[in-house]
């Protein structure tokens, strides 16, 4: 029955959303359009739906699901904090932008503009923040009148049972009430947070005590290593009798790895992943890199056909550079660039390798005033138009916009450490901490660095800053070479 109403709970929740984006779309597009004689507001009143607009809206809803679904605004927030909340809206309600960024560029609509999307995105973020506001006030006020309240118990009494067990009795808003401990007996010197620990029950007399006792869910805070046989007692105990178990996932020392349970045909995984962008926000970085780049290879074809007439004036061979990269998981993919070398470049690789001022050492060669280099080439070069072929291969989902740099196969084999093979563990990328920290005047071992910790600290806003801080440091060719 309690998952009966949290659906129906979801389900109010995701109609009102609708309703709620659907309003500030309509403000936003009146904000925009509204002229002094209302001229505009008859015409935006009058608006018909036709197949076309009913499509276009059709898209929005499904994309608006699809995106607050895989930002988790649609799961249990029971656990999580207002600001995390209202930072996935955001995340949410910014993707949505970019989608209807696209659809406005893709089939142009009279009344939307980038200024209309801009207030669409602001109207949104408040909206939908005051909307989960209100609803966590209700709720908490609903949970200090006694209801929507779970009983639970804390299996183990050691330090960090008896942290968590203090936090949701100090939080009325997770609607947890701690019914009791269940532990064995000690003997002996009183553990930390005794006295305020009630043992009602041991790991014999567990199954009896939630059989006859109103106990809605557990929180297991054993040490799995020496607790294995109790652990797995509590669990079937709890299963047999339909009670929700939670477990903390830090059942290892873990420096880098983070964990989550996922599962397959049913059957439950603990996974173990590294680095920040294995979230469910990378959802909204995929979808945002090949929306923006089969925009991008639109609007970019004049400059494309510009710069394949300048290579191919300039020098004899192919107008596009092929070559074979390393991508995620250490997978091969064709990269393409405009040609800005001779075209026996490769073979003449030999005998620069003695001028690399990456060091000899190092997984990558770079010289200044390369030999190989076309007069045309190292205009693009500087500016970084030779790597606006990439665009394609972000398109075809090889590549994204913000990501590290893919390297070659010869690049990759001289590594000497494995730690640095951790940069393969996510998608290239066109620009990178790296391309705007200075590009080739950084050395090799600061250049991995830089890429271990995109990593680690990556979020949608990080990739923001990166684009940002990408375009003045292409135009002052900032470390070209």
């Amino acid at each position: 029955m309690y998952g009966i109403k949290r659906q129906m709970l979801f389900n109010v929740l995701k109609a009102l959303d609708v309703a709620l984006a659907g309003l500030c779309l309509f403000l936003a597009t009146a904000v925009t359009n509204i002229s002094g004689d209302f001229s505009n507001m008859r015409e935006l009143m009058a608006m018909r739906i036709t197949f076309n607009n009913a499509v276009i809206m059709f898209f929005l809803g499904f994309s608006w699901h699809f995106i607050f679904t895989q930002t988790g605004v649609y799961s249990s927030r029971r656990l999580s904090t207002l600001l995390s909340e209202t930072w996935d809206l955001i995340k949410g309600v910014s993707a949505i932008s970019v989608v209807l960024l696209v659809v406005q560029i893709v089939y142009p609509m009279k009344i939307i503009n980038l200024q209309t999307i801009e207030f669409f995105w602001l109207f949104s973020t408040i909206v939908l923040t005051a909307d989960r506001v209100v609803v966590r006030l209700a709720l908490s006020l609903v949970r200090k009148k006694g209801r929507n309240i779970r009983n639970i118990l804390i299996v183990g009494s050691n330090a960090r049972a008896v942290k968590y067990a203090r936090k949701f009795s100090k939080h009325h808003s997770f609607g947890f009430q701690v019914a009791g401990f269940v532990d064995s007996a000690w003997h002996g010197p009183r553990r930390e947070g005794a006295e305020w620990c009630k043992l009602v029950a041991d790991f014999t007399t567990f199954p009896d005590y939630i059989r006859h006792n109103v106990i809605d869910e557990v929180f297991v805070f054993l040490p799995l290593k020496s607790s294995y046989a109790a652990v797995s007692k509590i669990i079937e105990a709890s299963e047999e009798q339909g009670v929700t178990v939670r477990m903390a996932l830090d059942f290892f020392d873990l420096r880098l790895a983070q964990g989550r349970v996922e599962t397959l045909e049913e059957e439950p995984l603990l996974t173990l992943y590294t680095g920040a962008m294995r979230n469910k926000t990378i959802v909204l970085k995929e979808i945002a890199d090949r929306l923006f780049a089969g925009a991008l290879l639109l609007a970019l074809l004049p400059v494309f056909a510009g710069v394949a007439l300048a290579v191919k004036l300039d020098s004899p061979g192919p107008v596009f550079f092929r070559q074979k990269r390393i991508g995620r998981n250490k997978r091969h993919f064709m990269m393409w660039k405009f040609r800005t070398m001779v075209h026996d470049a490769e073979a003449r690789l030999k005998d620069l390798e003695h001028l690399n001022e990456m060091g000899r050492d190092s997984g990558a060669f770079k010289i200044k005033n390369d030999p190989r280099v076309t007069c045309v080439g190292r205009i693009l070069r500087k500016y970084s138009l030779d790597e606006l072929p990439q665009i394609i291969n972000v398109f075809k989902g090889d590549m994204s916009f913000v990501g590290p740099r893919p390297l070659t196969e010869r690049d990759f084999k001289a590594f000497k450490r494995h730690s640095q093979v951790r940069r393969f563990s996510v998608k290239p990328g066109i620009t990178c901490l790296w391309q705007i920290g200075g590009r080739s005047d950084v050395s090799f071992n600061r250049w991995m660095d830089l890429d271990m910790q995109y990593i680690d600290e990556w979020s949608l806003l990080l990739d923001f800053k990166i684009l940002l801080k990408t375009i003045p440091a292409v135009f002052i060719g900032q470390g070209a070479c």
